[in-house]
């Protein structure tokens, strides 16, 4: 990837305009396929693999370039109208997913013709996946700890709650407990509780 950037101004040629000499080209690095993969959880898709958006994608793509043929929908036969109509939704769904991802991940069209065999492309959406996932967990941890010192401002709880203890968090906890109890049942009620 190149980026140009214009050299500072030179007041002794003033409206001379941009000279060879005065660009300088910077290379950059493309991101590493783990660092590209950080983001899908947050701008693809939440729970599919890639393998699965992919594939429908290809699906959603044969469907809207078919010339209508029966065979392009043999695999719809037999199923029930609404049961179709959801296919045709995650396919669509997964479709739309698949353009933010060509989007996210420069050259990846190319990227997936690259591939010579089923293996290499398994292990490229692996290591997307798995940088996904540790991005997923990462910011889990963080979130973890923000709302810990969320409940300690404004609970006040006699003692603090400590994000790294995990002994005193989820239920045991009585103001986290509280918090995370489901509505429809009484954390009051001591029975509850224990």
């Amino acid at each position: 990837m190149l980026h140009i950037r214009e050299a500072p101004d030179n007041d002794s040629e003033p409206d001379s305009g941009l000279l060879p000499s005065d660009i300088e080209l910077v290379k950059y690095k493309t991101p590493s396929t783990s660092i590209l993969g950080r983001g899908i959880h947050k701008m693809v898709t939440l729970f599919r693999n890639l393998q699965e958006v992919t594939r429908n994608n290809d699906l959603h793509e044969l469907a809207e370039n078919s010339d209508g043929d029966d065979d392009d929908d043999a695999f719809l036969a037999g199923l029930r109208q609404e049961q179709v109509a959801a296919i045709k939704h995650d396919h669509a769904h997964d479709h739309r997913a698949f353009q933010i991802l060509h989007c996210l991940i420069p050259g990846f069209d190319k990227t997936l013709g690259d591939f010579s065999n089923c293996e290499q492309l398994h292990a490229f959406f692996s290591m997307l996946e798995k940088s996904a996932n540790d991005a997923w967990a990462h910011d889990t941890k963080e979130l973890k700890v923000v709302v810990i010192n969320f409940i300690n401002k404004e609970l006040k709880p006699i003692p603090l709650i400590d994000a790294l203890d995990r002994s005193c968090l989820g239920l045991q906890n009585g103001h986290i407990g509280y918090l995370i109890c489901p509505v429809d049942i009484d954390w009051e009620d001591e029975q509850i509780r224990d």
